[in-house]
């Protein structure tokens, strides 16, 4: 069993597994390890997926991450990481995000725009960007 990242994440491990369910019913593929390695890429992989109120889908760590994925698509999270996607899918995933309303970035520009206030922090990442504030009022 995956254990929530924290209990008041906007995007609790159900609600991340029922968006991934709607995307495998939209494109009527299987719960198996080909749609696994295109959710691992489109959602893991030093990517974030911000949702249209600024909020990352987070997925957490890399092996968190490949669990979660395992948890819908069996195997476990080494089946994931670093996987190889299939190409066409993970484009057809992206748009129809895009198509709900969702962004994607890569992993330090999310960390600048939360550092400036574009997107909100996620609860389990509060005390990072504390330290990441604290450090760049004292020049470090």
């Amino acid at each position: 069993m995956i254990v929530p990242l924290t209990p008041d994440d906007p995007w609790p491990n159900d609600k991340i597994l029922r968006l991934w369910e709607d995307l495998r019913h939209e494109f009527d593929v299987p719960a198996d390890k080909r749609f696994g390695s295109v959710l691992w890429t489109v959602f893991s992989n030093n990517e974030r997926v911000i949702d249209s109120e600024g909020q990352v889908v987070d997925v957490g760590t890399w092996r968190y991450a490949g669990g979660l994925v395992a948890a819908l698509c069996g195997g476990d999270y080494m089946d994931y990481y670093m996987s190889k996607a299939d190409d066409e899918l993970v484009l057809q995933i992206r748009a129809a995000l895009v198509r709900r309303g969702f962004m994607f970035t890569d992993f330090d520009s999310w960390e600048e725009g939360c550092l400036l206030g574009y997107f909100k922090i996620p609860p389990s990442w509060v005390d990072y960007f504390e330290r990441r504030r604290q450090d760049r009022q004292e020049g470090v």
